[in-house]
């Protein structure tokens, strides 16, 4: 008995190949990693490059680094019964008349020199709340005081 020839023909080698080549996808990652490790080379002494940052002196505080002043919101508003209400600066919410010992203990806290308060009243607050909520906050010793 006789054995049949192996086809060698290119249609044949064609229909044994099954999936896509993965060929090209090899080179393109061994170019980026070459790529990559190339790239480590040149950005390794850079790394350890000195950065030239201004220096302070030792009395100084204000500079580059230093962190602006805070600024705190008092909210005015109109409550019940048309009572001027004040909300905010982690006090709480109080009629006017207890605003003036919270801020004067809010000073104490703060460094009352170097805080800013923003008092924002609500629409339909009289302008006279407004007067009364900066002189608290002059007589607690907040002396920057803004108006939104």
């Amino acid at each position: 008995m006789s054995r049949p020839l192996k086809r060698r023909d290119a249609k044949h080698t064609y229909e044994l190949h099954h999936g896509p080549s993965m060929t090209p996808m090899v080179d393109v990652v061994l170019v980026i990693l070459i790529f990559f490790m190339a790239a480590a080379v040149i950005v390794g002494p850079e790394r350890l490059l000195r950065a030239a940052l201004a220096r302070e002196a030792p009395g100084e505080t204000d500079g580059l680094f230093s962190l602006p002043t805070p600024r705190l919101v008092l909210h005015l508003r109109i409550g019940e019964g048309g009572v001027p209400i004040a909300e905010g600066l982690g006090l709480g919410t109080m009629t006017l008349d207890e605003l003036g010992p919270s801020l004067r203990r809010l000073a104490a806290e703060i460094e009352g020199s170097e805080a800013t308060i923003v008092i924002a009243p609500d629409e339909g607050v009289l302008y006279e709340h407004v007067v009364v909520a900066r002189d608290l906050c002059a007589e607690a010793g907040l002396e920057r005081v803004e108006l939104r």
